[in-house]
């Protein structure tokens, strides 16, 4: 872990300063600390599983219930490409495939690079965005 990373999951699991906060502290993009956090701090990944959890409205009946139709469709599909995507997914679910939050925490990215690449892809966007041709038919059809 780099001295940027260690000093980012400090901030947050020390001093309990949030995203943005610390974003603002040491001139990063919140993406880049998010990722940082992901990647370091397990006290990170638990808030967010539980802000997943609270943000869920389906009970565990409906969640019962979806669990059950995709079954049934693994089962009893006519067409295989679906019965095949049903059984893979339920596969993956069950293997923890599926969960974002434990396929990102291994990996191993570098907090001031992953900040230059966001700042270069944000600033091609915002250049792309004032590049764009204006397509303002009513003027056209006015000067006709």
């Amino acid at each position: 872990m780099t001295a940027t990373a260690r000093q980012i999951v400090s901030a947050y699991e020390t001093c309990g300063m949030t995203v943005e906060e610390i974003a603002n502290d040491q001139e990063l993009e919140p993406l880049a600390i998010k990722a940082t956090l992901m990647q370091f701090s397990s006290n990170y990944r638990q808030d967010l599983k539980k802000q997943e959890n609270e943000d869920i409205e389906f009970s565990g009946e409906d969640h019962r219930a979806a669990v059950d139709v995709i079954r049934n469709i693994a089962k009893y599909s006519e067409d295989e490409r679906l019965q095949l995507k049903a059984a893979t997914y339920i596969r993956d679910d069950k293997k923890g495939r599926l969960d974002a939050i434990r396929q990102l925490g291994g990996l191993n990215i570098n907090v001031l690079q992953f900040n230059e690449t966001m700042k270069k892809a944000i600033a091609a966007t915002n250049r792309a965005k004032s590049l764009a041709p204006s397509t303002n038919i009513e003027s056209k059809v006015t000067t006709e």
